[in-house]
């Protein structure tokens, strides 16, 4: 069995990690998995899972400490519950998750990119907007890397996302539900358009209506 957070032999990179779309269900293949509060192996462990746990993937992966990691939610009735985290993924052929292949009717994650480099990422289609954008960066070197988000819908120019710099500390934000109700043209068809040499991950989420 693969051990969690190991000592990988050989040089595996972020093209080695499984990939896995948000709003997606995965399983733990490893036992002792951490859950931890932010993307790293110095984090706060929040808790450790067994083998076949079930998650909820909600954003990923990035690459930090020479892992891909992967934000998840709690998906099933097993001790330990655990709210929302981040967890390695390890390395294929053996991973430390592994896909269940089906999103469960009520996953509020709608669709995400995850990267080391620029580029136009999508559509994610949006039903409504009542959403969220989240987002991290980080980076391996020593120098500060820039962090810019563009969002664009089928027709119109792009919108203003993100601007920022990322340095020792990975750098992460939100964009809360009024940026889309400010943004009408931000409904339907939505694009992702990325400039960065930072390893990123954006997701959008859906935001339950209020009872």
């Amino acid at each position: 069995m693969p051990t969690p957070e190991p000592s990988v032999e050989g040089t595996p990179g972020p093209d080695d990690v499984p990939r896995f779309t948000p709003g997606l269900l995965a399983i733990t293949n490893a036992p002792g998995l951490s859950v931890r509060s932010r993307p790293g192996t110095a984090q706060r462990r929040i808790t450790q899972l067994g083998v076949d746990a079930e998650l909820l993937i909600g954003m990923g992966p990035i690459w930090i400490d020479d892992l891909g990691w992967y934000l998840v939610r709690d998906a099933d009735d097993a001790e330990p519950e655990f709210g929302e985290g981040w967890v390695a993924a390890g390395f294929e052929p053996d991973p430390f998750l592994i896909s269940r292949g089906f999103a469960p009717e009520d996953s509020p994650f709608l669709g995400g990119f995850a990267d080391t480099t620029s580029g136009e990422f999508g559509p994610v289609r949006l039903p409504e907007r009542r959403v969220t954008f989240r987002w991290i960066a980080a980076t391996d070197d020593e120098e500060v890397c820039n962090f810019s988000v563009d969002l664009s819908g089928d027709s119109g120019d792009p919108v203003k996302a993100v601007r920022t710099p990322v340095g020792a500390f990975p750098a992460s934000g939100e964009l809360a539900p009024d940026y889309f109700r400010a943004n009408d043209e931000l409904s339907g068809r939505v694009f992702v358009l990325v400039q960065s040499e930072c390893t990123w991950a954006v997701t959008f989420v859906q935001v339950p209506r209020r009872r």
